[in-house]
């Protein structure tokens, strides 16, 4: 027992410091680093010494089919189909990817199964309220050490990230976690939340917004059909609607002012303005330059869709065949170029049958289970903007998930037999 019990304190050392990394990425070299990783290392080494690593067989055979299938299509298709010959460097660099973020997935797969994936997300979750509270101090105090490092073109806040809309899918995802989880206080919840909220309008990301009006939604409507309300709950949502009704009104007659004033306050929010002045113009104007980057994907999908193009070919395969190296700014486009629509469609069947069998398998409420979906949830729609196919924090609550829908099926099926 003695024992045990040093082991999970040493392990914790590890898990807090990597946590509140995850909340750190930069690209250095061409490859998306953070400190987390070194942390990850140093957890992978330490759950063989007590013999506890494990991994699930199909999850191993379908990196080790991919990875066959990306190397060969990247050396060995793209010379034969497309004349085009792979630099073995870029291709090294993302493979690289692939290895790092499967790490992420055994590591989080292997932390729910000693019970420890809600306290890494705990402390993720932690960090990002820090620096949701440096986004919202940084509006009104200017700190110029930290100007080039925690700004995107001067006005929008990214934290350490290397993004400001990858910042605004990180602070959604730590949203779900205070929103969901109810091992905290109340009030603390709240104001963690709230302070989330605010941070996402410094980032001045239309994504970001985007992911905070649907989370609205996909939070708020079961709670308002909920056939278990009590009479106090039913009188402060009614007080809430009330409220919302007088402030969209309000919002409606002074739509053009309120914005402006937004936009002079948070100089970042100015991009955001263009979702309600000029929707057309937010998709193309502004560097959003996603209806070009997904017409390349396409085209690229239709002359290789079965097995795809591989990895560490993409942009420059782009401009080879189309004078432009834009990549998709989309995850399953850019899933479907590299990988193929064979691998790619097994990929997603996987993930959202996972997605859907925590309701089904998990009906009471507080389980870690729910809690790690919902944080999934704004990297599913936030992959719908971006490139979120390396993401750390996605592969590590997919690992978890993984694990938890395993745990759960084998005892469903144990209790039929």
């Amino acid at each position: 027992m003695r024992n045990n019990a040093n082991y999970r304190q040493s392990l914790n050392y590890l898990l807090i410091p990597m946590a509140l990394l995850l909340n750190q990425a930069n690209v250095i070299f061409g490859v998306n680093t953070s400190l987390s990783d070194l942390f990850l290392f140093a957890v992978i080494l330490f759950f063989p010494l007590k013999k506890e690593m494990r991994l699930p067989t199909s999850v191993v055979l379908f990196i080790l089919a991919l990875s066959c299938s990306v190397i060969f299509t990247a050396f060995f298709w793209d010379t034969f189909h497309f004349h085009f010959y792979a630099d073995p460097r870029v291709v090294l660099r993302d493979y690289i990817k692939i290895v790092a973020v499967f790490l992420y997935f055994a590591i989080g797969y292997n932390l729910a199964r000693i019970g420890s994936i809600e306290n890494v997300l705990k402390w993720f979750s932690i960090g990002a309220v820090c620096l949701g509270l440096l986004s919202l101090l940084s509006v009104f105090i200017n700190i110029p050490i930290l100007q080039d490092v925690i700004f995107y073109g001067g006005n929008r806040f990214r934290g350490f990230m290397n993004d400001p809309n990858f910042f605004a899918v990180i602070q959604s995802t730590a949203l779900m976690y205070f929103w969901r989880s109810k091992r905290m206080k109340i009030k603390t919840r709240f104001i963690s939340c709230l302070i989330l909220i605010l941070s996402l309008f410094t980032s001045g990301s239309k994504t970001g917004m985007v992911l905070l009006l649907l989370i609205l939604v996909f939070k708020g409507l079961p709670i308002a059909f909920s056939k278990n309300l009590s009479k106090q709950k039913i009188v402060l949502i009614t007080l809430i609607l009330l409220i919302f009704t007088v402030l969209f009104f309000f919002f409606i007659t002074h739509f053009t002012v309120i914005l402006g004033n937004l936009s002079q306050i948070i100089p970042g929010f100015q991009r955001v303005t263009e979702l309600f002045t000029n929707f057309e113009g937010a998709i193309s104007d502004s560097g959003s330059t996603r209806d070009l980057a997904w017409g390349n994907a396409s085209q690229l999908i239709k002359l290789s869709p079965i097995i795809g193009i591989g990895i560490g070919t993409y942009s420059d395969l782009a401009m080879f065949l189309f004078g432009n190296s834009t990549i998709a700014h989309n995850t399953y486009l850019q899933l479907a170029v590299e990988w193929g629509m064979v691998l790619t469609v097994i990929f997603m069947g996987y993930l959202l049958y996972h997605m859907i069998a925590v309701s089904y398998y998990y009906k009471e409420k507080k389980t870690d289970s729910k809690l790690v979906r919902d944080m999934l949830i704004p990297f599913l729609i936030g992959s719908l903007s971006l490139s979120l196919n390396n993401a750390r924090l996605f592969w590590l609550l997919f690992g978890a998930l993984v694990f938890f829908i395993s745990l759960k099926s084998r005892k469903f099926y144990n209790n039929l037999e």
